[in-house]
């Protein structure tokens, strides 16, 4: 289908960033051209007024739980370790592969009327996530979140092969649906597990999305355990050997920023995550510089 939008605020990144009142060609799922007609012949099957309107590319959720939907204000006003593993943890066990697929399907929504057309998600239920994301026309990149000890374990064995069966299933979405690894952090994957996982994300040629330093008690808890941050333990092990999403990143040294810049990892910060849960400020002006 050819679409054509008539006089829109286009926000362009080149030649120039500015903002320009242009019209846009859109010839099957690709924008053809801005300003001028891509061929003499082109004729819009459809035109779409675009006067009061701001088009530009879509905005990305680098970190997401879309199943978690349905919890939003479950738990208020708790520290974050009463919050995950006393309140959320046991409703997450009641919830259904259907329930998931709805919670998924209203997350769409609500990005799509925000501008978000892409999103990075951490889940529990396989397929779930593809199924919804297919029909909302977005674009995913999934994660299956994985915890266990070691690649022996029952749990770790299971969800790693949730991800390997999600990524064939992946390549039928006319490549708008991605897959990566999900270790969900060091405090709930041993570290032979998060070797295991660094070696099948090398071999498979795939990222790594796990959540980091994003609480006071992980960070004490690895400088008492390992005798380091979360952020050196990760890099002892090899794990940003891989290319990483972290998410979070509140408790961060410079040490540490200065590791996630060797390594090329990216941070995926949530400031209002961290505010509703009382966990501070990722030091965004320092990661930034």
């Amino acid at each position: 289908m050819n679409i054509l939008i008539q006089n829109a605020h286009v926000l362009l990144f080149e030649p120039a960033f500015e903002v320009k009142r242009t019209d846009v060609y859109v010839s099957g799922s690709l924008i053809a051209s801005i300003g001028q007609p891509p061929t003499p012949g082109f004729i819009p099957d459809k035109t779409l007024d675009g006067r009061g309107k701001l088009l530009m590319p879509g905005l990305v959720n680098c970190h997401t739980h879309l199943y978690m939907t349905v919890m939003r204000n479950y738990a208020d006003d708790l520290s974050f370790g009463e919050w995950l593993f006393e309140r959320i943890m046991p409703k997450e066990d009641l919830i259904t592969p259907e329930d998931a697929y709805w919670c998924n399907l209203l997350s769409c929504l609500e990005m799509i009327r925000s501008g978000t057309t892409c999103y990075l998600d951490m889940h529990m239920f396989r397929h779930q996530s593809i199924r919804a994301s297919q029909e909302a026309g977005m674009r995913a990149i999934l994660s299956r979140g994985i915890v266990g000890d070691s690649a022996d374990d029952d749990a770790a064995i299971s969800r790693l092969q949730d991800t390997l069966d999600e990524l064939d299933a992946a390549g039928q979405h006319d490549g708008r649906v991605h897959c990566m690894l999900g270790p969900h952090a060091i405090y709930t994957c041993g570290e032979a597990l998060l070797c295991h996982l660094r070696q099948v994300a090398l071999e498979k040629g795939l990222r790594l999305h796990i959540h980091l330093a994003e609480t006071q008690t992980e960070f004490n808890d690895a400088m008492e355990k390992y005798g380091c941050s979360p952020t050196e333990y990760l890099a002892r092990l090899g794990v940003f050997d891989a290319p990483t999403v972290a998410a979070h990143g509140v408790y961060l040294t410079d040490n540490d920023i200065a590791i996630l810049k060797q390594y090329g990892v990216s941070i995926a910060t949530n400031p209002v995550s961290n505010m509703k849960l009382g966990n501070g400020f990722a030091p965004i002006p320092k990661l930034l510089k």
